[in-house]
């Protein structure tokens, strides 16, 4: 998925929840993470979605969830959300792959259930 498609899709959306209100950060850099802007945006916005394209259990997504429980978890008016690839081995076939892997339209399901 890219993070371009995301955006894309966002803008063209007529969506029955608003979306106007949420941040897309783009972690470029993992080592070192800019823990900071995470915690920002998650102190204004009171809402986390995690998208990590990786597996579910001992993850990226994970250990930026644990950062968010760590640091701003009485600030959060819902739970924190991940949305990962399916826990299953990564076929090589890319029809395989595009069932494997987060969709824009789940993405956009899930943003819009923390919205409303």
């Amino acid at each position: 998925l890219q993070l371009r498609d995301l955006f894309f899709e966002l803008l063209l959306l007529p969506s029955n929840g608003d979306l106007s209100g949420i941040e897309i950060i783009d972690l470029r850099c993992l080592r070192p993470m800019d823990e900071v802007t995470v915690i920002r945006s998650v102190q204004k916005t009171k809402r986390a979605v995690v998208l990590d394209e990786g597996w579910p259990h001992m993850g990226l997504g994970a250990e930026i969830l644990s950062i968010l429980m760590e640091n701003c978890f009485s600030e959060l008016e819902r739970p924190a959300r991940r949305l990962c690839r399916a826990d299953v081995p990564m076929p090589y076939n890319s029809s395989l792959e595009n069932q494997v892997l987060p969709s824009v339209e789940t993405i956009i399901e899930l943003l819009e259930e923390l919205v409303n």
